[in-house]
């Protein structure tokens, strides 16, 4: 919801992206919104305006792997029953098991575990 804000905050330079040395190229990070906020860069005004919540999102810790559990590893653009088609199980299955609070949100590099 603050993207308009921040594209807006860089044009005008109170943002400053990060540049090479020479100034001909410019940081290929990501403009990470809990960095700007943790930095003092967008005013708590604007975050009550947005009604932004400041809670950074929790990954949630991987359930223990059993012997009889396969782990994969989630990539960007994967969801859950598109991983389950794969291991022909479905995303229910894979919600349980791996004792998902909100199977719909799920992070790159997170490790799904698929039951046998």
């Amino acid at each position: 919801p603050l993207r308009d804000y921040v594209v807006e905050e860089i044009n005008k330079g109170n943002i400053v992206i990060p540049s090479s040395e020479d100034g001909r190229s410019y940081n290929a990070k990501a403009v990470n919104v809990y960095e700007l906020i943790d930095q003092g860069l967008i005013p708590e005004a604007v975050l009550k305006e947005y009604e932004f919540d400041t809670e950074k999102p929790v990954v949630e810790p991987t359930p223990e792997v059993t012997p009889e559990a396969k782990k994969y590893t989630v990539k960007p653009g994967d969801v859950l029953w598109k991983i389950g088609k794969m291991f022909d199980k479905t995303w229910e299955e894979l919600s349980e098991f791996n004792k998902l609070k909100n199977p719909h949100l799920i992070f790159p590099g997170q490790i799904i575990n698929i039951p046998n």
